[in-house]
Order: structure tokens, then C-alpha cells, then sequence
């Protein structure tokens, strides 16, 4: 290792190890090179092997945000507890939920109706929203766009 690992500051490292999940797909954000990585870290179900890999995620922000759904609305990624992972706006990032955005926790509704795509208008706030499930990475794609 380069260095010791800190819990007050790889809390991700820590809580993967405590979970029961093989499997951690995240998300980085380096404020100070602006570019943000694609994690995938796998454990081993027995023993002490833990691996990881990191690249560019930026292409798929960027592809996203060119995207048809794109040209329609916001589009942005949301892991399985709601909370924003990738966002235009750097703002929200990690410390914002879909919950907090539209007043509705719309992750739960979908998982509770076990669907893989739910579409949803919230007329307080004049939007729609569609999400889709993507349930090998624990992650929901969300699109954002004013109501017609």
C-alpha cells in the first residue's frame, strides 16, 4: 500500500468490509484534476483478497448529458439509497437525495413495486421524473424534465 488506510477518511473502504456484499461500484470526484472515476472494488466471499480498479467516467457523464434522454431533461445517477452519485450540478453531489430534490421517495415506490422503470409527475414542483433500474450496479438512472 501507498499508505495506511484512515476510517475517519476511507469510510468507504471500512463500510465495504463490513457489509456482506462482494461487489462496490462507486463513484469519484476529484475536485482538483475536475474529472470523475468509475470504481469497481470486488472482495473474496472467504478470505483477505480485496481488488479494485478505477477509470474515467467521464465519456458516460458526458454521453449521458448528449443523449436524446439528455436533450429531453437532467439526467443523473442515483445509488440504492437515492443519493446523488453523478449530477451536472457538482453542487448536489453525494450530499443530496432524489428524496430531498422532489419531496417523494421514489426509490422505495420502485422497488417495493419491483419495477424497472417508473415514471412519475410531480406537480408541486412541475416536473416529471423517469427512472430506470440498473440493478447490477445498485444505481437508477433519473431523468428530470419540466412537465408539458
Amino acid at each position: 500500500f501507498l499508505r495506511v488506510l484512515d476510517p475517519e477518511i476511507d469510510t468507504w473502504y471500512f463500510a465495504f468490509l463490513q457489509s456482506e456484499n462482494h461487489n462496490l461500484i462507486s463513484v469519484y470526484h476529484d475536485k482538483n484534476k475536475h474529472r470523475i472515476d468509475l470504481y469497481v472494488n470486488y472482495r473474496q466471499a472467504v478470505g483477505n483478497g480485496l481488488s479494485g480498479v478505477a477509470t474515467s467516467f467521464n465519456g458516460v457523464v458526458n454521453m449521458m448529458a448528449d443523449s436524446s434522454l439528455g436533450q429531453q431533461g437532467t439526467v443523473y445517477l442515483v445509488d440504492e439509497t437515492g443519493t446523488i452519485q453523478v449530477h451536472q450540478d457538482l453542487k448536489l453531489l453525494e450530499k443530496t437525495s432524489l428524496q430531498d430534490k422532489v419531496g417523494i421517495d421514489l426509490i422505495s415506490n420502485m422497488r417495493n413495486s419491483n419495477t424497472k422503470v417508473l415514471t412519475e409527475h410531480i406537480a408541486e414542483k412541475n416536473i416529471n421524473i423517469d427512472i430506470v433500474a440498473l440493478p447490477n450496479m445498485g444505481w437508477y438512472l433519473v431523468v428530470e424534465s419540466a412537465a408539458q
